[in-house]
């Protein structure tokens, strides 16, 4: 488990390469939603994962900023390269609403 400090202090410096997000902005908003529904902080990167997770469930429309905020937080975690692979990341195939 990657144990953070409740201000965050010693967590790595992950910024998204597509949008001006970091890792420290992720902790924020999993910190922030807890702190809204009365309960404490996550105190992991992988519980602020999951506390984003939630979030991007009960949303009803495409939720760039938490899908981005999961991105940063896979890549603190699972050491994922957002320049290959990131929920930010719009294949022409898509855009083009091809099916495969």
């Amino acid at each position: 488990m990657n144990q953070i400090h409740p201000n965050f202090d010693d967590v790595p410096e992950i910024k998204h390469p597509y949008a001006d997000y970091s890792l420290t902005d992720a902790l924020h908003l999993a910190t922030g939603h807890r702190n809204l529904c009365l309960k404490p902080a996550p105190t992991t990167l992988e519980e602020a994962r999951e506390v984003v997770k939630e979030m991007e469930v009960r949303c009803g429309f495409n939720w760039i900023t938490g899908k981005t905020a999961l991105d940063v937080l896979d890549a603190a975690i699972d050491g994922r390269d957002l320049t290959q692979s990131s929920r930010m990341i719009f294949r022409e195939s898509n855009m083009k609403g091809d099916q495969k």
